[in-house]
């Protein structure tokens, strides 16, 4: 059977998406805690006006998840020396350390055709992680 590489699109991204729910589910993570982590491991550094933007979520929501994350010690504040009522957000070691992906992880969510075929196509990649 001949599958057009939009059908494989759309594929990897649905199963890819059901493979960030089952991972936040078992880390006890909402999606957009999980989301604020992404952005943060991608880009190191982001103020709350980035991450709302970046994230197309309310501030009122950026606002709770940076709370909630730093008490949990996963992310810290930083002041911007030139100004002072500007914050930077970004993960903290334990932050970057929860985020770190493991085999353990990748086994019990991602299935060969996702590994395969998503991670090879788009990346480049050989994703065979066993």
């Amino acid at each position: 059977m001949n599958i057009s590489i939009t059908e494989k699109l759309n594929i990897s991204l649905s199963r890819g998406s059901q493979y960030y729910s089952e991972w936040n589910q078992k880390n006890g993570l909402t999606d957009y805690l999980s989301l604020i982590m992404y952005e943060l491991l991608i880009r190191k550094r982001l103020t709350q006006k980035e991450l709302a933007e970046l994230g197309d979520l309310p501030k009122q929501s950026i606002n709770k998840g940076i709370k909630i994350l730093k008490d949990q010690d996963y992310l810290e504040l930083i002041v911007d020396s030139h100004d002072k009522r500007v914050k930077f957000c970004q993960l903290t070691a334990a932050g970057h350390k929860f985020t770190q992906f493991s085999d353990r992880d990748c086994n019990g969510c991602l299935d060969d055709y996702f590994r395969s075929s998503f991670c090879s196509y788009w990346f480049g990649l050989d994703c065979n992680f066993r």
